[in-house]
């Protein structure tokens, strides 16, 4: 830097000479005001001007000051233009200083492509292990997936257990209801004849003295047990008659009444015999169900429970199987950017190797080429007739013109 400061130096406008190079300052001149010149015409551009300006732009890739950059950049051109053995010293430190900022230019463009090289190396290698996971995470969400299908089958067969286990205590809880139902009727009808056995019957046979209201109420009795009609016509009669008074047919009526009455009573206390080991086997049935349901309902609650257990790991191994997505993804859009970055880089160090490098090196040790060959002299030429003193000076005064 303190070179550069020294080097920078030099570019002040001054009046007296330069410490470090002895290279005076130009100075305006201070005559009168020139006559205006003519219009110049015209010149091509030298080729090594522009090329000290593509030389220049290397420069501006470069981590230097921008303010460093411009006073170099105006610098390098006089310096560049100027042969190699002709340069002043000031002019060969200012192109050494050039060459070794382009130099450790184009050393810290390939050390940042081969950084971004890397990066995209170990960007390949994570990529590899993201996939390795997303493929593994597929795996056990597929199989995650099979499990919970395979619980939601299982599932739908204990709930259809559970159901037929239900229905099945609702119909023996109705059947022993039923039953019992319908054994309460038995007992109340076998009740009911006993009670218009010994109160209209017997009393009947033994020649109650209100036989008329007796006989109208065992009637009423007999028909709704649905006795046979013969005996309800031939009732009346024989119990409207005395004991003594009674013939063999009132008595075979009376006798048959008797006998039909202690049927039906045998009928309805072998039911009720027959009905308590029903009821025993009802009450078996309904317990035996109730079991099974309570087996069932176990087992679907269990069931439920895995289903959801599977459900909820199949759930966590979809989210990380879009976690290993995404961060393939990202990987991947890392990488396309690395990429890009790298051919850029690529880009711009072929630029700057074909553009501003190549046209500094073009002209750093360029040397003056050498002298041309002098001509030989040419031989005078011979001498001419005299003409007339007026044709003389007229081509005199053409010379002079030409």
């Amino acid at each position: 830097q303190s070179h550069l400061l020294d080097l920078l130096a030099c570019a002040r406008p001054s009046s007296q000479p330069c410490d470090v190079c002895g290279m005076p300052a130009k100075r305006a001149s201070m005559g009168s005001k020139a006559a205006p010149k003519p219009p110049a015409k015209k010149q091509k551009a030298d080729p090594a001007l522009k090329q000290c300006a593509e030389a220049a732009k290397g420069l501006r890739e470069s981590d230097l000051p921008q303010d460093t950059i411009r006073m170099l950049s105006e610098m390098l051109s006089p310096a560049l233009a100027t042969y190699k053995e002709q340069r002043h010293p000031f002019q060969a430190r200012i192109v050494a200083m050039v060459g070794d900022t382009l130099a450790a230019t184009e050393v810290g463009m390939k050390e940042s492509g081969e950084e971004t090289s890397k990066f995209i190396a170990d960007g390949e290698e994570a990529k590899v292990s993201r996939l390795a996971e997303l493929v593994k995470a597929l795996e056990e969400a597929t199989a995650k997936q099979e499990a919970t299908e395979q619980e939601k089958r299982a599932l739908a067969t204990s709930a259809k257990a559970y159901k037929a286990a239900k229905e099945a205590v609702e119909d023996a809880r109705e059947s022993m209801k039923a039953h019992a139902q319908k054994l309460k009727g038995v007992s109340e009808n076998k009740d009911q004849l006993r009670v218009a056995d010994s109160a209209y019957v017997k009393p009947l046979m033994e020649g109650v003295e209100d036989k008329v209201a007796h006989i109208e109420a065992l009637c009423e009795v007999l028909k709704e047990f649905g006795f046979d009609v013969s005996i309800l016509v031939a009732l009346p009669n024989a119990f409207a008659k005395a004991p003594s008074e009674r013939g063999s047919f009132d008595l075979m009526v009376i006798t048959n009444l008797n006998e039909e009455i202690g049927k039906r009573i045998a009928s309805f206390e072998a039911t009720l015999r027959e009905a308590d080991a029903d009821a025993a086997k009802a009450q078996a049935a309904i317990a035996e169900a109730e079991t099974a349901f309570k087996v069932a309902q176990e087992k679907q609650l269990a069931s439920a429970d895995l289903f959801t257990e599977c459900r909820g790991a199949q759930d966590t191994a979809e989210a990380q199987a879009e976690e290993s997505r995404a961060a393939v993804k990202e990987v991947d859009k890392q990488l396309a950017q690395l990429i890009r970055e790298q051919a850029k880089g690529e880009k711009r160090l072929g630029a700057f190797h074909a553009g501003p490098l190549a046209a500094f090196l073009g002209l750093r040790d360029q040397e003056a080429p050498p002298p041309e060959p002098e001509e030989a002299p040419e031989e005078p030429p011979a001498a001419e007739e005299e003409v007339p003193a007026e044709d003389g000076a007229e081509d005199a005064a053409m010379e002079v013109a030409a």
